[in-house]
């Protein structure tokens, strides 16, 4: 399943990676208290700042985000990154595409520098993510910004379950 264990996303990475990448935990890396019933919220500027220094990403380092699946998860780290001013890119088609494509994987951990990049030098954007209040704003203003649900039609409509237990 795509909503597997943190556990189990780490241990994939571990057995399957491109050459040099580390595994960011969206689960572990987010900022829980903002949005207690809903995963992956963006994590906040010390959580952010203390990750990327462990992955070795600098404020002015260019990063490419790959997932398991192929374009699953790695949207949303991009998502991330931006948020904190790092430029990003999605590998197109994950590490499916890049290994069908003949490229090297490698097995376990990679030695990582970590960056010294202090928090403050991290650029938070707060207008790449809204909050309830924001939305609730947004419906009683003119609407000069459009609002786009990306959920499944099923979910959209309530006619599928949510697939993480706990989400609403």
């Amino acid at each position: 399943s795509p909503f597997a264990s943190p556990v189990a996303a780490r241990a994939a990475h571990a057995a399957a990676r491109v050459p040099g990448s580390t595994f960011w935990d969206l689960d572990e890396v987010s900022d829980a208290a903002a949005a207690p019933s809903t995963p992956h919220n963006l994590p906040t500027p010390a959580q952010f700042a203390a990750e990327a220094r462990r992955h070795g990403i600098a404020p002015d380092t260019r990063v490419v985000c790959y997932d398991q699946l192929g374009v699953f998860s790695a949207p949303r780290l991009w998502h991330t990154l931006r948020a904190f001013g790092v430029e990003a890119a999605v590998l197109d088609g994950g590490l499916p595409a890049w290994a069908a494509a003949g490229h090297a994987v490698e097995r376990g951990e990679p030695a990582v520098e970590p960056a010294a990049a202090p928090a403050a030098d991290f650029a938070y954007s707060g207008e790449l993510q809204w909050r309830l209040g924001d939305v609730e704003a947004w419906l009683a203003s003119d609407r000069t910004v459009q609002l786009v649900d990306a959920r499944p039609a099923g979910r959209f409509r309530g006619t599928a379950p949510e697939p993480r237990a706990g989400c609403r």
